[in-house]
């Protein structure tokens, strides 16, 4: 297996896994840097774009909520004011 092929699988596995890349990378014995430098190149290779529409689910009742809070990542949200 090449080291390409072997940093995919843990790209495709980061992913599917729901950690943080912090997370992830330390529990596989690799750095943040490694991953995210081959989380690029595998965007990169696949035409995956981090800035694509994924769905969203709303889980709860949001009526008559004054807004939705999405967090995307610790310290990154967005409001959705509800009208």
């Amino acid at each position: 297996m090449s080291r390409e092929d072997e940093m995919y699988g843990h790209v495709r596995r980061w992913r599917q896994s729901g950690e943080s890349k912090g997370d992830y990378a330390e529990r596989h014995g690799m750095s943040y840097q490694t991953l995210h430098y081959w989380d690029r190149k595998y965007r990169e290779s696949t035409g995956h774009r981090s800035d694509d529409f994924i769905p969203v689910t709303v889980l709860g009742d949001v009526d008559g909520a004054p807004s939705v809070r999405l967090v995307i990542t610790v310290g990154t949200e967005i409001r959705i004011e509800v009208r």
